[in-house]
């Protein structure tokens, strides 16, 4: 924890609520492997999902992914990227899957399994602020219609605060990607890049909740402050934050490191 904090003050010297009560259980408790079990001619690109009994889950597929998950009462939501894939526990050794890019695929539970220790272990309102999270974002991941409101939907926008502000991390990575999006910089890149300075100054509401992110132990937020940071022309800055991420564990820090150094020098 300290090292995490001391990381965090670190990025920021560079650029000098009460939880809901539920009907239905919500948790983050769900651990073990479960392995694609064919029906038939069934086949899918995802032959493993991994849970670890503390709200990630690693995902077997073509590459290794990892995502986060919460259950409210039968059904398993699984955010793996820039989508959900919803599943129906039907018993504790059975996910049948009930979204797009899963749905009716069957996932059992292998015996014996070892499933390492969680990395982190969250506060138990995790899991209900997730569900809070996912209600508010239609029972989707963010899309970009989500950040062009919560920068013009009041309620929203301090909803998303609040759930950032008692340690939903996810909620803080959806805001600092609202900023992002409405910032004069990256709108100025996205409009005409060939007028965008050699560096642009970073927006320092973007960097604060990464940084909230970050301190929740949140690793993703790392590789998104990198990236942030090297689409900005910080590339210095960016290369430090990756490879902290790459020590800590983070595998897409770890890719961004390689294809920078991959790159040709800049004369």
């Amino acid at each position: 924890m300290n090292q995490i904090k001391l990381f965090v003050l670190t990025i920021l010297s560079l650029f000098g609520i009460n939880s809901a009560a539920y009907a239905q259980e919500c948790s983050i408790t769900l651990s073990g492997t479960y392995q694609f079990h064919p029906q038939g001619n069934d086949a899918t690109l995802y032959n493993s999902f991994v849970f670890d009994g503390a709200g990630k889950v690693d995902i077997q597929s073509l590459s290794h992914a990892k995502g986060d998950f919460f259950q409210v009462g039968d059904t398993v939501i699984i955010y793996p990227d820039r989508s959900t894939f919803i599943f129906l526990l039907k018993d504790e050794n059975t996910l049948v899957g009930i979204s797009t890019w899963v749905e009716d695929l069957i996932y059992k539970r292998m015996e014996n399994d070892t499933v390492a220790p969680p990395a982190v272990i969250r506060d138990p309102r995790y899991a209900s602020l997730f569900y809070e999270y996912y209600k508010l974002t239609n029972r989707e991941a963010p899309t970009l219609f989500t950040y062009m409101n919560i920068n013009t939907d009041t309620t929203l926008r301090e909803s998303m605060e609040r759930l950032c502000d008692e340690g939903l991390p996810r909620a803080c990575i959806t805001m600092a990607n609202a900023f992002m999006l409405s910032s004069p910089e990256l709108l100025s890149l996205l409009h005409d890049p060939s007028e965008v300075k050699e560096k642009s100054a970073p927006n320092k509401e973007v960097l604060n909740y990464f940084a909230k992110a970050i301190e929740l132990n949140e690793l993703d937020a790392i590789a998104q402050l990198g990236a942030y940071l090297l689409l900005l022309g910080h590339k210095e800055e960016a290369i430090n934050i990756f490879e902290k991420g790459c020590e800590l564990g983070h595998a897409g820090c770890c890719f961004s490191l390689a294809g920078i150094e991959l790159q040709p020098d800049e004369e």
